[in-house]
C-alpha cells in the first residue's frame, strides 16, 4: 500500500484504523437492498406513466402493432372458450394460451419485463453486488433481452425498433441513487469510527490505572 500506514490502538478487532472505511458484504447487501427497493419504486411510476416519470414518454404502439395485440387477445379468448368446451388445442392457439393474457399497453405485452423490474421475488429480477480489487458494485435490473432491445443497453439497441428505454432516469432519481450510497456509507462508517475511538479511550484508561 502507498501512503501511510495507520496502526490502531483502539479495538483489538481492528489491527489498523484503515479496516474501519473498507466495505464488506455486509455493507454491500444493505446498500444494494435499500437501492434495489428505489429502483423497483421508480420502474413502477415508469410503466404507469408509460415512460414519462424517467424523464421520456415512449412512443406509441404502431397500429399494426397495437392490432396483432388486438387479434392475439381475441385468439386467447376462443383458445379459452374451447378448451371450456372440452376441445384440444394445438398449435397456436395452445401457444396462446400458454403466453398469458395479453395487454395493450406499451412494453407490457404479457407482463413479463414489468414483473421482471418491479418484482423482488421475480426470477428475472437482478439486484446483486460484488467486491473485487477494482472495487465494489452494485447491479441492480433485469434479464430480458428485450429491454436491451429497446435502449436499456448501450450498443444493443435494435434500430428496427422505437427507443422505449425501461430503465431510464432523471438526473434528480440519479443522484438519490448516490444519495443511498452516500448517507449509508457517512452513517456506517462514521459509526464505526465512533465506536472504534471509544473502545480506544476505554483502553487507554485502563492502561493508565495503578
Amino acid at each position: 500500500m502507498v501512503g501511510p500506514r495507520i496502526t490502531a490502538t483502539v479495538n483489538p478487532e481492528i489491527k489498523h484504523l484503515s479496516e474501519v472505511f473498507k466495505l464488506d458484504a455486509r455493507d454491500m447487501k444493505r446498500m444494494t437492498t435499500s437501492v434495489d427497493r428505489k429502483f423497483r419504486e421508480n420502474e413502477r411510476r415508469q410503466f404507469s406513466s408509460e415512460g414519462s416519470s424517467g424523464g421520456r414518454k415512449w412512443k406509441r404502439l404502431a397500429k399494426s402493432t397495437l392490432d396483432a395485440k388486438k387479434r392475439a387477445r381475441g385468439g386467447r379468448r376462443r383458445a379459452k372458450a374451447r378448451v371450456g368446451l372440452g376441445a384440444d388445442v394445438t398449435g397456436q392457439a395452445a401457444a396462446s394460451l400458454l403466453a398469458g393474457p395479453i395487454s395493450l399497453k406499451i412494453m407490457q405485452r404479457t407482463g413479463k419485463l414489468r414483473k421482471g423490474l418491479t418484482q423482488k421475488s421475480h426470477p428475472d429480477h437482478v439486484a446483486n453486488f460484488s467486491i473485487t480489487q477494482a472495487g465494489a458494485f452494485i447491479r441492480i435490473g433485469v434479464k430480458n433481452v428485450i429491454a436491451a432491445y429497446h435502449g436499456a443497453v448501450k450498443g444493443q439497441r435494435n434500430p428496427r425498433l422505437p427507443l422505449r428505454n425501461v430503465m431510464q432516469m432523471t438526473q434528480n432519481q440519479r443522484r438519490r441513487y448516490y444519495g443511498i450510497v452516500g448517507d449509508y456509507l457517512i452513517k456506517t462508517k462514521l459509526d464505526r469510527v465512533r465506536r472504534a475511538l471509544r473502545a480506544g479511550v476505554t483502553r487507554m484508561r485502563a492502561a493508565r490505572r495503578p
